[in-house]
């Protein structure tokens, strides 16, 4: 269980350098989100292509006070993973990082055919999530 906080991301270009400072306000807005956090990261690219997260992203999002995550696009680096007590629930497994950027931060979501909202109240198990 967690409070979500959550974001958007894409991989199909570059990202500008506007991309790249958002990256440093969304670690901020995790931080400072209640606890437990559970990240929700929609997807925007019509199909995932680059993964955010990997095994670096999960030790950061756990030193942050996030539980885990949940999204649309795709995780890396499961056994390294495995030993962080940090959780995936996500829609495919990729082996790259690509272009992947974040679009947008504390915002409504689209994952798993529900909208999620910043600061929901999230409980997820082996299952699923609601």
């Amino acid at each position: 269980m967690g409070y979500a906080c959550t974001a958007k991301i894409s991989a199909l270009k570059p990202p500008t350098e506007e991309q790249k400072r958002l990256q440093n306000e969304y670690y901020a807005k995790v931080k400072s989100a209640p606890k437990p956090t559970i990240t929700v990261i929609e997807d925007i690219d019509p199909q995932p292509t680059g993964s955010f997260w990997g095994e670096v992203q999960a030790t950061m999002h756990r030193s942050l006070g996030c539980a885990g995550v949940i999204t649309s696009g795709g995780v890396r680096d499961l056994d390294e993973v495995k030993n962080l007590d940090f959780e995936y629930f996500s829609s495919c497994l990729l082996v790259s990082h690509a272009f992947i950027h974040i679009e947008a931060i504390d915002c409504p979501v689209s994952v798993g055919g529900l909208i999620i909202n910043p600061g929901d109240l999230i409980h997820a198990d082996k299952h699923g999530f609601i």
